[in-house]
C-alpha cells in the first residue's frame, strides 16, 4: 500500500497483480470445472490449515454458518407470513439438526465466500480466489456448502452440481460422517 497524491487528495493505493480469465459467473460452468473447483478449494483448505489467529477464532458474526442463529433477530423484518414462517422453519431446522453437531466438526480458518464473483477462470481451470473479507475460523465442511449454494443454486439439477463439487473436494480432503 503506498499513499499518492491524485488531484490534490492523498489517497491510499494498492499494487495488484492481474491474472487473465474471466469469472465464474461470466461463463458456463460445466462438470469439468466444478469438480476442478471442488478440489481447488480443498487445495486452499491445506494451505490454510496452519494459520492460526485468535482474533479469527474468537469472533461470532452473522456472515459465518456456525452463528446462523445471530440472524433470528431479523425475522420481525420480513413482512409476507408466509415467507417468515419457511425462514422461522430453517431456523427450527438449524437447532435440531445443525447446532448441536458443530462442536464435533473439524475447525480451521477458511475463505468463507467461494461464490461466482469470486472465482477466477481461464480454460476450465480455477486460476484464482478473490475477497478474502469474510474469512473466519469456521467447520471446515462449511467452506464446501457455501461454495455449492453460490454453484447450485439456479441450476435445474443442483444435486448434481452438488456432487461434481464434493467429488472434486473429497479427492483432496476426504469428507468425515459427520460433515
Amino acid at each position: 500500500i503506498k499513499t499518492i497524491d491524485i488531484d490534490g487528495t492523498q489517497q491510499l493505493c494498492r499494487m495488484l497483480s492481474f491474472l487473465e480469465g474471466r469469472f465464474l459467473g461470466d461463463i458456463v460452468p460445466n462438470e469439468n470445472l466444478t469438480e476442478h473447483i471442488g478440489r481447488f478449494i480443498a487445495k486452499m483448505n491445506l494451505k490454510l490449515k496452519g494459520i492460526n489467529n485468535y482474533i479469527l477464532k474468537s469472533r461470532e458474526w452473522k456472515w459465518d454458518l456456525q452463528y446462523f442463529h445471530l440472524n433470528q433477530d431479523y425475522l420481525q423484518y420480513i413482512k409476507n407470513p408466509r415467507d417468515r414462517s419457511l425462514v422461522r422453519y430453517f431456523f427450527q431446522q438449524y437447532k435440531s439438526n445443525v447446532r448441536d453437531v458443530i462442536p464435533k466438526l473439524r475447525k480451521q480458518i477458511i475463505h468463507n465466500d467461494v461464490n461466482e464473483w469470486n472465482l477466477l477462470i481461464k480454460d476450465n481451470v480455477v486460476l484464482g480466489l478473490i475477497d478474502f473479507g469474510d474469512v473466519t475460523h469456521a467447520p471446515l465442511i462449511n467452506e464446501v456448502a457455501i461454495a455449492i449454494t453460490y454453484i447450485a443454486y439456479d441450476k435445474p439439477n443442483p444435486l448434481e452440481w452438488a456432487k461434481n463439487v464434493l467429488i472434486g473436494y473429497h479427492e483432496v480432503i476426504p469428507l468425515l460422517e459427520e460433515e
